[in-house]
C-alpha cells in the first residue's frame, strides 16, 4: 500500500502521522486494500467535520482528516468509505448518491454507506487494539481521554 501525505504544519506531530499510518494499514489489510495508493491530507481543525473521502478518476483515493478528539474512529470511518469506493458499492460521482447501484436519496444518519462506517468506527478500533501492540497516545487522543 502506498501513502502519500499532505501535512498542514503545526497541528500534526511525526507521531500523529505514524499512527495514522498503522491504523490506515490496519484499515486496508481489514479490507483487502493492500494494493491501493492513497493520498491523505491532514489538515488544520475544522468545526464542521473531523474527516471527508473520496474517489475520483484523475486523482484516486482521498482521505482528509482534522484534529479532533476522536482520531482513529474517524480513521476508521472514512477507511469504510474508501473500501466502498474501491469495491463499488458507494458512488458519489452523479446528481444522487448510488449504493450498490441504485439511488439513494435517503437524509444522512439514514444513508446505507454511513451506517456501515459509524457500525465499522468502533469493531475496527477494537480489532486493532486486540492485534497490534501500537499505542502511543497522540496529543489529539491524550485529550479524550
Amino acid at each position: 500500500m502506498k501513502i502519500n501525505f499532505n501535512i498542514t504544519k503545526n497541528y500534526w506531530s511525526k507521531a500523529d502521522q505514524k499512527f495514522i499510518t498503522a491504523a490506515v494499514r490496519y484499515a486496508a489489510y481489514r479490507y483487502g486494500l493492500q494494493d491501493i495508493e492513497l493520498n491523505i491530507k491532514l489538515g488544520k481543525p475544522r468545526k464542521k467535520y473531523c474527516g471527508f473521502s473520496e474517489y475520483d478518476e484523475d486523482h484516486g483515493f482521498k482521505i482528509w482528516l482534522y484534529p479532533n478528539k476522536a482520531l482513529l474512529l474517524t480513521i476508521f470511518h472514512e477507511m469504510t468509505h474508501i473500501k466502498q469506493f474501491f469495491f463499488d458499492e458507494l458512488d458519489l460521482d452523479g446528481i444522487a448518491p448510488r449504493w450498490l447501484g441504485k439511488k439513494c436519496r435517503k437524509k444522512y444518519e439514514n444513508q446505507p454507506w454511513e451506517i456501515e462506517a459509524n457500525k465499522m468506527e468502533e469493531v475496527l478500533r477494537r480489532e486493532f487494539f486486540e492485534v497490534s501492540d501500537y499505542y502511543p497516545l497522540t496529543c489529539i487522543e491524550k485529550e479524550q481521554t
